[in-house]
């Protein structure tokens, strides 16, 4: 089979898999509605977990069977999406018992007093399981139909003849990143090791998003989406490494998140630039994040089981997993804060109140700290303990709660997912790598961790082809003088 017929078979299965991921939806909403109010809890979380896991299964096997490897973005935040949002369904399918650590009944449920209590019903733990499976199999739907449109129109993107005047603004925000983060680090680094990890976040009155450490984050993701736009490698290398620096550090500091989303970073470039490591990547990619889930057992946020560390790993997925309970919590707030909608596509919202000598609360700019005073217990929110927030939970706040609406703005979602990460466009192939670490992190933060990112670096793509333009401009006026 030639790679024309290769092609042809990829489209007619993204095409089928479109349809019929379309095609369980209506069923899924339909075996909901006949679920009987005499459902016991052991029952629910047998039904939601066979629900998703099974659906989990099914969208890693019928991307890999289109993308024909498994070292891809889409397939790489469907992993980030089983563990983070389908880690108490995995952990439970795996037979992991949360009453045998004293802690939650069922995986429905959340009972620490001194963070949060959260506790559902066993209808209500179905009405979950299917709002996520009916988002995952929209999500599917819009990534699979847009991939079938756009397959055949593939071909080698043209050089882009200014393209390299973006290593200037690179090179520009790598420096100073560099120098901000080593700077605000040893500050940081001195407060959480002597306060803990909350410490990070004590300080619910200011916004902890203009923070050194995490402004110089900011920038180094820019600086490294600019550097692979320009097609500079040595540039694009060095920002990788200088951002790996950056994440290693924050590792020491209990920030997980960001090492494991780098590795995964990591190991597709390789993929793509290098060479290819399909099979080889079966075993290397469980035996990295393997490794950085051990590190992360020492860290600042370890727990401590005496002689059952080894349940550490079952108990570290389960934990990762409460984010569906969140999005629970997330679904039963009537309104959110209209600056918060704004501030998720345009950062700058808290400056322009700040030149009018206003300061607003965090709980006013995020959704997932509006969340979190509502919902957390006691002075918790105060100490600087949050909930956090998901992609999933964007598209019922976003919907404004309108029936259905939800399965479209997950469809959308999934649509633009797949024209960036199968762009072969020099720019959009930058702002995919630019985001590839905040694209793993969405089912366990939300749109605002991307928007305003991708609205800095087109601004500055923007800038450089227009100064390009009149500079060259400039140069045919003289020339015809």
């Amino acid at each position: 089979m030639n790679i024309k017929q290769l092609n042809l078979h990829r489209l007619a299965n993204a095409r089928i898999i479109s349809v019929a991921s379309l095609g369980l939806i209506p069923l899924l909403l339909l075996a909901w509605m006949l679920v009987p109010d005499s459902l016991t809890m052991p029952q629910a979380e047998t039904a939601s977990t066979l629900l998703i896991v099974a659906t989990l299964v099914y969208l890693i096997i019928t991307s890999v069977l289109v993308h024909r490897t498994i070292v891809h973005t889409y397939i790489f935040f469907l992993g980030c999406v089983s563990l983070f949002v389908g880690g108490r369904f995995l952990s439970h399918a795996a037979g992991f018992d949360i009453a045998a650590l004293g802690m939650e009944t069922n995986i429905f449920s959340v009972h620490r007093p001194d963070f949060v209590t959260i506790s559902m019903s066993a209808k209500e733990g179905v009405r979950l399981s299917v709002y996520i499976a009916t988002c995952l199999y929209a999500i599917h739907a819009g990534y699979m139909f847009t991939i079938s449109k756009q397959s055949s129109q593939i071909t080698s993107s043209n050089d882009i003849s200014w393209a390299w005047t973006l290593s200037i603004p690179s090179m520009i925000l790598a420096a100073i990143s560099t120098v901000v983060f080593l700077i605000s680090f040893p500050d940081v680094y001195n407060a959480v090791h002597s306060d803990g990890y909350l410490s990070l976040y004590k300080s619910a009155s200011s916004d902890f998003t203009t923070r050194g450490s995490t402004a110089a984050q900011y920038g180094l993701l820019i600086a490294l989406g600019l550097a692979f736009a320009s097609n500079s490698r040595w540039l694009g290398w060095t920002v990788m490494a200088l951002l790996g620096a950056y994440y290693i550090a924050n590792l020491q500091l209990g920030i997980r998140g960001g090492i494991m989303g780098y590795s995964l970073l990591c190991i597709w470039l390789f993929h793509t630039r290098i060479k290819q490591i399909d099979r080889l990547a079966l075993i290397a990619i469980p035996a990295i994040l393997a490794v950085l889930v051990t590190f992360a057992a020492f860290g600042t946020r370890a727990g401590n089981f005496g002689e059952k560390t080894a349940l550490y790993l079952p108990w570290f997925i389960d934990n990762q997993g409460l984010t569906v309970l969140y999005i629970h919590s997330a679904m039963q707030i009537d309104s959110y804060p209209t600056l918060a909608y704004f501030h998720s596509i345009f950062p700058a919202v808290p400056t322009f109140f700040a030149l009018a000598g206003q300061s607003v609360p965090l709980d006013q700019l995020y959704f997932g700290q509006f969340l979190s005073k509502i919902a957390l217990s006691g002075d918790a929110y105060q100490q600087g303990f949050g909930m956090g927030w998901s992609v999933f939970a964007d598209f019922y706040a976003y919907t404004l709660w309108i029936p259905g609406l939800y399965l479209i703005a997950a469809g959308v979602f999934g649509g633009l997912l797949a024209k960036l990460v199968n762009s072969t466009n020099p720019l959009v192939f930058g702002a995919h790598v630019m985001i590839f670490v905040k694209i793993m992190l969405l089912p366990r933060t939300g749109l605002y961790s991307i928007a305003p990112f991708l609205l800095v670096y087109f601004g500055i793509l923007a800038s450089c082809y227009f100064g390009h333009y009149i500079y060259n401009q400039r140069d045919s006026y003289f020339l015809k003088r």
